[in-house]
């Protein structure tokens, strides 16, 4: 199978307080693939593995380059200090195409946001396909202080939406959500991404808001193999060949070490992106993509995090 990597080049970047900004553009000059507002990229980072970042950037020339935005994490596994730390003008990376778990409600009339931080950067991209689009929108955004609130010099330039403002509100922060969700407006949805605790705050405020209008961008990092595992065989039918899944590897880890590069993205069993068809074999479901009753069927698994129930799998590859 063909690689989905892409080859990409940084063409430029800066940094406000601990976040860096930049952008990247292919590296042959051609257009990157087309993409929603809320999608994001994961980014193969040398000697670390797959992150996924959103893309802050939507609209005209959004094809000609992704704009990025990652915060250096106080506790960097590897991902957020490699790209502070090595990622300026010029610098060369791969990224896979664009998947978007996060994507705007095609229902709202009008738009809400909350924000905690990095969490603006899907963000505005829904901003700015509202501000296409004439749709009003209002949005909190808790930053640390004025000075590291990414976005602020763009934001001031819109036309058709309202910022609202939080710095250091620490403990103020439920009274100030509580405040914004009451002032809910028929026909409104709300898109929220930051901290976990921030959006576990919006979820309570928001709890009496109807069924599927309140939504969330939730990364988990790439998920381990379980500490229980056990090795297995996994038998692709299409190509006749049987590979060894030895306990303290994935299935998808296996397949790309064999030349087999199927799709993937978040490596951590949520985004669906890495299914393949099974054709025999008792499944160990891992993920949080599929329901129950596509369980149930017994022809499809996540090769991320699902594992062989048994002594071997056969798969649709």
């Amino acid at each position: 199978m063909t690689s989905l990597n892409i080859d990409v080049v940084v063409s430029s970047c800066r940094v406000i307080g601990r976040a860096k900004i930049f952008d990247l553009s292919r590296e042959d000059g051609e257009e990157l693939p087309q993409y929603a507002p809320g999608a994001h990229v994961a980014v193969l980072i040398p000697g670390v593995g797959s992150r996924c970042y959103s893309i802050a950037s939507w609209g005209e020339g959004a094809r000609s380059k992704y704009r990025l935005a990652v915060s250096l994490a106080r506790e960097s596994k590897g991902g957020s200090a490699y790209i502070h730390q090595h990622i300026a003008d010029g610098a060369r990376l791969q990224i896979r195409p664009p998947m978007n778990l996060f994507g705007m409600s095609q229902q709202q009339k009008r738009a809400v946001f909350v924000a905690g931080g990095i969490g603006i950067t899907p963000i505005m991209a829904m901003i700015a396909k509202c501000e296409a689009v004439g749709m009003s929108w209002r949005l909190v955004y808790f930053a640390s202080s004025a000075e590291s609130a990414l976005f602020a010099d763009v934001l001031v330039t819109t036309k058709f939406g309202t910022v609202e403002y939080h710095f250091a509100s620490g403990d103020k922060k439920r009274d100030i959500l509580d405040a914004f969700a009451a002032k809910r407006r028929l026909g409104e949805h709300l898109h929220c991404c930051g901290p976990t605790g921030l959006m576990d705050l919006v979820a309570e405020v928001t709890a009496a808001w109807p069924k599927g209008s309140v939504h969330f961008e939730r990364f988990a990092p790439a998920a381990e193999v379980p500490a229980d595992a056990r090795p297995f065989d996994i038998v692709l039918k299409r190509s006749d060949r049987t590979l060894a899944v030895p306990a303290d590897k994935s299935i998808l880890d296996v397949l790309e070490e064999n030349g087999v590069a199927p799709m993937w993205s978040c490596r951590s069993g949520m985004c669906g992106a890495c299914e393949v068809g099974v054709v025999s074999g008792e499944i160990e479901h891992r993920d949080e993509f599929l329901s129950d009753a596509q369980r149930e069927r017994k022809d499809c698994m996540m090769t991320c995090v699902s594992r062989s129930a048994g002594d071997t799998l056969w798969l649709d590859l």
